[in-house]
C-alpha cells in the first residue's frame, strides 16, 4: 500500500510540475467553489487553471486509491472526462477573450498550457492504474470473473438499446425544441425582472411604428424613478446601450442597471433620472449587427436622433435638453457612446462607455458590412471613428465622457491612448482601469460608477442655470 500511495503522490507531482502550477489550495470549500465555477459560468483564469486541473487529479487518485474495485470504474472513468473538459471549461474567457469566439494569443498560450496539464494527468492516471495491477491485493480487486464480465457487457447492452434510440431522437427535436425552449426561458426572465418589486418603475413597451425602419415596432425598456407617478417634476435621461450581439433586455435582464440607479437614488447619491434602453440590433434579432449606426438597409443611427429621443421626450416627463442627456454602453454599446456624442453634440453631451472599443478597424468584419469596404468609404469610416472625431471637438463643446475598462481587457492599451487623446483636446473626462474582464459581472457592477458620473454632470447643468424642473402647473 506504501508503494501505490508513493505512486499516486510522484503521478500528481509530475502533473504539476508539467503543468508550471503551485498547488496552495487548503481549503475544501475553496476548491468545491473553484469547481462549481468550472460547471457553471467557467469564472476561473489561466493562472489558476493549472493548479485546480492538479487539484482535480489529485482528488481522483484518491479515488482510485480508495475505490479500486471494478463497480466504480465507470464512475472514475466519467471523472477523468470531466478533467479532460475541465481546461476548455476554466479557460473559455481567456480562448475567447475580446470579440466572441475568435482566439487570441493569450488564449491559445492558455491552450497550450491546458493541453500540457492534459497530457500529464494522463501520464499520471496511466502510471496508477500500472501500479495498482502490480499489487497482487490490488490486481484481485480489479479482477472480473467471467460471469462478471458477461453481466457488464449485458448492462452495456441495455443502456445502448435505451441511448442510442433517446440521442437520435434529440438530435432530430433539438432544432425545433431548443429555440422554443429560449424563448420560454428569455420570457421568464423578463417576466422576473419586470415583476420585481422596486419603488420606482420598470416598463416594458413598444414605440409605434418607425417610418425611418421601414415599419418596425421597436420594444423599448424604460425605468421611472421612486416618485414619478405622483409628482410632477421631470428628469434627466441615460440612454442604455446593450452590446453586440444582444438586446434591449440584456442590459436590464443582466446588467441589472435599473437596480443600480434605484440604489443610488434610495441612499440620495444621484437625484431621480430616468433609464430609457431599446432594441438597438437589426431586424434579424440579436445577432443582426448595427453597431448603432445607418446602414442602408437599416439606419439605426437616424433613428435615434430623429425618432427615439422625440419620443421619450414626448412620453415621459424629460428635461429636453441635451445637457440633461446622456449615452451609457457596454462592448459596442460603449464604441457607440463616444461616436454619438461626438457626432451629435446638439442631442447628448455626457456619454458613458464600458470595455468599449474606440475604432472601427477593433471590428472590421462587421464594420464593412455596415459601412462598405474602407478602401471606397474611408471618409466614412473616419467619420465613425472616435479616435480621430474626437480631434474635431473643442474644449469648449461642454461634452462629459466616462470611460472604463476591465484590467484583462485586451483592449486596455487603445483605451489608455484614446483617454489619453481625450484630456489633450480639454474635454471633461474620467477613465478607470478596474479589475475585471468582459463580462455581466463587471458591467453591472460599473453601472453604478456611470450613473454617478452622469449624475454629476447633470448638477453641474443645473448649477450653471438649467431649466426648471417641474411640470408647469
Amino acid at each position: 500500500m506504501a508503494t501505490v500511495a508513493l505512486a499516486l503522490f510522484f503521478g500528481c507531482e509530475a502533473a504539476r510540475g508539467l503543468a508550471g502550477a503551485n498547488l496552495h489550495v487548503t481549503d475544501p470549500v475553496i476548491l468545491a467553489a473553484r469547481a462549481l465555477s468550472i460547471m457553471t459560468v467557467g469564472n476561473v483564469t489561466a493562472a489558476q487553471a493549472p493548479a485546480l486541473i492538479c487539484a482535480l487529479d489529485a482528488l481522483l487518485a484518491v479515488g482510485l486509491l480508495a475505490c479500486a474495485g471494478w463497480r466504480l470504474t465507470g464512475l472514475l472513468g466519467l471523472c477523468r472526462t470531466f478533467i479532460a473538459l475541465a481546461p476548455v471549461l476554466m479557460l473559455r474567457d481567456e480562448l475567447f477573450a475580446g470579440f466572441p469566439w475568435r482566439p487570441n494569443g493569450s488564449g491559445c498560450g492558455a491552450l497550450a498550457t491546458s493541453l500540457v496539464a492534459f497530457l500529464a494527468c494522463n501520464q499520471a492516471a496511466g502510471a496508477r492504474w500500472a501500479t495498482l495491477k502490480t499489487d497482487p491485493r490490488q490486481a484481485e480487486l480489479l479482477a472480473e470473473s467471467e460471469a462478471q464480465r458477461e453481466l457488464r457487457q449485458s448492462r452495456w447492452r441495455r443502456l445502448g438499446i435505451v441511448a442510442i434510440p433517446l440521442a437520435l431522437t434529440t438530435l432530430i427535436l433539438a432544432p425545433k425544441v431548443w429555440p422554443r425552449y429560449l424563448i420560454w426561458f428569455h420570457a421568464r426572465q423578463e417576466s422576473a425582472a419586470l415583476s420585481e418589486v422596486l419603488q420606482g418603475k420598470l416598463i416594458k413597451k413598444s414605440m409605434p411604428p418607425s417610418e425611418i425602419l421601414h415599419g418596425v415596432k421597436i420594444t423599448t425598456w424604460v425605468y421611472l424613478p421612486p416618485g414619478y407617478e405622483s409628482g410632477n417634476q421631470r428628469y434627466p435621461v441615460v440612454y442604455v446601450m446593450h452590446g453586440m450581439p444582444g438586446e434591449v433586455r440584456d442590459c436590464f435582464v443582466k446588467g441589472r442597471v435599473q437596480d443600480a440607479a434605484e440604489a443610488l437614488i434610495l441612499d440620495h447619491k444621484i437625484a431621480p433620472l430616468i433609464l430609457v434602453g431599446w432594441d438597438g440590433e437589426g431586424p434579424g434579432g440579436p445577432a443582426d449587427i448595427t453597431n448603432y449606426l445607418d446602414r442602408p438597409d437599416y439606419k439605426m443611427e437616424s433613428f435615434m436622433v430623429n425618432e427615439l429621443v422625440p419620443y421619450v421626450d414626448s412620453t415621459y416627463r424629460t428635461i429636453p435638453d441635451k445637457r440633461y442627456r446622456a449615452l451609457d454602453g457596454i462592448s459596442a454599446g460603449g464604441y457607440a457612446a463616444p461616436n454619438l456624442m461626438f457626432k451629435h453634440p446638439d442631442i447628448w453631451t455626457v456619454g458613458a462607455s464600458h470595455n468599449g472599443f474606440f475604432s472601427p478597424d477593433d471590428d472590421e468584419e462587421n464594420m464593412v458590412a455596415i459601412l462598405g469596404p474602407r478602401r471606397s468609404h474611408g471618409a466614412l469610416w473616419d467619420s465613425n471613428d472616435p479616435t480621430k472625431t474626437v480631434l474635431e471637438i473643442k474644449p469648449t463643446s461642454g461634452l462629459h465622457l466616462y470611460l472604463d475598462i476591465g484590467a484583462g481587457d485586451e483592449l486596455q492599451p487603445e483605451f489608455s491612448r484614446f483617454a489619453e487623446q481625450v484630456r489633450q483636446q480639454g474635454l471633461d473626462v474620467e477613465a478607470h482601469i478596474f479589475p475585471g474582464r468582459h463580462t455581466w459581472t463587471f458591467w453591472s457592477r460599473h453601472f453604478y460608477d456611470s450613473l454617478r458620473f452622469a449624475n454629476l454632470c447633470f448638477a453641474r447643468a443645473t448649477a450653471d442655470g438649467g431649466p426648471v424642473q417641474t411640470v408647469p402647473e
